[in-house]
């Protein structure tokens, strides 16, 4: 089977083998060298001098324990969203101000549009204490700038911390997030990470640190922020973790840092750039303005989404069908992690063939 959806994706051989090491007690000395030795290397993936904090969980704990965990009762919060994933932490900084008050404002734009920085620019002030916004936007195969939001953030509510979701993006496409202003950023094991699905992620700066030390939490304790950083400086884990997986990230970081993160970066684009040129060529058109390198989504030709995408599948090449309003119109693969050119060569052939018959031709 070639796995093309945009997480889970494919696991590499030697991922596999690393996970079948025997497990280990999370509180012994085996873990917390592992902890030890991997710990540095997920700071270089992630670009950040601060702290990697790791949930046993998945991206969507995590972000949601960033919101709680960094959002304080009574806050003005701003959400920058293209597309449903952007539109879901907006729904969560709703409900934390349900239950603690505070104010909303949304920069929303139609689903793959690119976020407008003037818009956001005048969506903030003074008053802007939490901004979240998501770098790769899954659903519509598009990104935005996190360099540009940072910017426009710093200068218009410079007390405000951004939180990005870089779920997609990490290991996949830049992130400079020391450099940007992005205050904390979120990802999960499943994408270009080349894990299974179980492990959440969050990296902190120094103001999100300074924040957290310097209020009170309103969040529970098991997504509280504060508790998983008293244990990472003291060189352990809150609570129990996914063992198995560890061994897992340990070696795909080895991978991912062996090949360069930079030439990553660019193999990514290029293999995203001559995806979205041939399914083009078929008659496909793209659904975000300013395409992602990690995911490309595009709207299929004649309208049936869903019987393309079921027999392709029947031919072992699995693509991830349009989510909400974009179900049976959309046609989304990754780029990421494992996925090479030959494996995406063979899934477009595929794609192009069952396309023909489909029309007749």
């Amino acid at each position: 089977m070639i796995l093309l959806t945009p997480g889970p994706t494919p696991v590499p051989e030697p991922v596999v083998r690393a996970m079948t090491a025997p497990i280990v007690p999370h509180r012994g000395p085996e873990f917390t060298a592992l902890l030890a030795r991997v710990r540095p290397g997920l700071g270089e993936v992630f670009r950040t001098r601060g702290p990697v904090l790791a949930f046993a969980g998945s991206g969507t704990l995590a972000m949601e324990s960033a919101i709680w965990s960094l959002a304080q009762p009574g806050d003005l919060t701003c959400s920058v969203a293209c597309g449903r994933f952007g539109e879901r932490w907006g729904e969560t900084l709703d409900r934390f101000a349900e239950i603690h008050g505070g104010e909303r404002r949304r920069v929303h734009s139609r689903w793959g549009r690119a976020t407008d920085p003037d818009r956001l620019a005048s969506a903030l002030d003074g008053r802007v204490r939490l901004v979240t916004v998501v770098q790769s936007e899954t659903s519509v195969g598009g990104w935005t700038d996190l360099r540009e939001v940072g910017a426009v953030v710093r200068e218009h509510a410079p007390q405000a911390l951004l939180v990005a979701d870089v779920v997609t993006g990490l290991g996949a496409m830049e992130l400079e997030p020391d450099a940007w202003g992005v205050d904390a950023c979120v990802a999960a094991s499943q994408k270009a990470l080349m894990l299974p699905p179980g492990l959440g992620f969050v990296s902190l700066g120094e103001r999100a640190i300074e924040r957290l030390r310097g209020a009170e939490s309103v969040a529970p304790r098991s997504i509280d922020l504060r508790w998983r950083l008293d244990a990472f400086e003291a060189g352990t884990v809150a609570n129990t973790p996914p063992v198995a997986l560890w061994y897992g990230l340990e070696a795909s970081l080895e991978m991912i840092l062996a090949e360069d993160l930079e030439a990553r970066w660019d193999r990514v684009r290029r293999l995203a750039q001559a995806c979205r040129d041939t399914l083009v060529g078929l008659g496909f058109r793209l659904a975000a303005e300013q395409p992602s390198p990690s995911v490309t989504a595009a709207f299929f030709p004649d309208g049936r989404g869903d019987e393309v995408r079921e027999a392709c599948r029947e031919r072992g090449v699995v693509f991830a069908g349009g989510q909400d309003q974009w179900k049976g119109r959309v046609l989304r693969m990754s780029h990421m992690g494992a996925v090479d050119e030959a494996m995406t060569e063979t899934a477009l052939r595929v794609l192009s063939e069952v396309l023909s018959r489909a029309s007749g031709a």
